[in-house]
């Protein structure tokens, strides 16, 4: 009686070692378990206006944003499809405050790894 105990222990044991298909359970759960490894990205959008062919980034100073604020609204439009709107309403505010006119505007959209280096980026021109 004992050793059938002890072989059907040993079976219960090993059995689910020996009927498993794939090694996915245990890279998951109990001893064989990996640290979640988390891919965060940052993304970051900045608008470069070009006056006299000399390009600069402006800062959201200059249109009266805070900068958390600037980048959501950037994101929200470019996820949208209304850069249109967005170039047409910075493109005001700057002639307003400046007597050269703005020649094209650009949206610079990139992408940060967690390690902060770049993944993507992309330009969009208006005008």
């Amino acid at each position: 009686m004992k050793k059938t105990v002890i072989i059907c222990m040993f079976i219960w044991i090993v059995l689910p070692f020996i009927l498993v298909s794939d090694f996915y359970p245990f890279f998951r759960f109990g001893m064989f378990a990996e640290p979640i490894k988390s891919n965060i990205q940052t993304e970051y959008f900045k608008i470069e206006i070009e006056i006299n062919q000399t390009k600069r980034i402006i800062k959201s100073e200059e249109i009266n944003f805070a900068d958390h604020h600037f980048q959501y609204l950037v994101r929200y439009a470019y996820y949208q499809k209304k850069l249109n709107y967005l170039f047409e309403t910075i493109e005001k505010i700057i002639n307003k405050k400046s007597t050269q006119k703005i020649e094209n505007i650009y949206l610079l959209h990139q992408i940060y790894n967690q390690n902060k280096k770049l993944i993507q980026s992309k330009t969009i021109r208006y005008k």
